[in-house]
């Protein structure tokens, strides 16, 4: 396999970059909830957290495909780095979807 220009990795990568901020804003808003109090701040919370363990999951599937396009044993710096992205996203899903258990 060829290695792939600065610009081919990229645009394998962006996509993976703008779920994780929209996944972040979705984390915020369940993390800001976590000791909600009313019926509607559970709702959105709740809402909040499925959203993140959505994203996670989305990120998960596209990580796959980046990573066959990419070449894993080419760029084994920036797997590593996908890679942490995604396991700190499953924490924090899971951490999200465990609050209905506390309430």
């Amino acid at each position: 396999m060829d290695r792939l220009s600065d610009t081919e990795i990229l645009a394998a990568i962006r996509p993976l970059l703008e779920m994780t901020a929209e996944r972040a804003v979705h984390a915020s808003t369940a993390e800001r909830l976590r000791n909600s109090v009313t019926e509607s701040e559970r709702i959105e919370r709740n809402t909040a957290g499925q959203r993140v363990a959505e994203i996670d999951r989305e990120i998960a599937e596209r990580l796959i495909q980046a990573l066959d396009r990419i070449g894993p044993k080419f760029y084994r710096p920036q797997v590593d780095q996908l890679l942490a992205l995604f396991v700190g996203g499953v924490r924090c899903a899971m951490s999200c979807l465990n609050l209905d258990q506390r309430v």
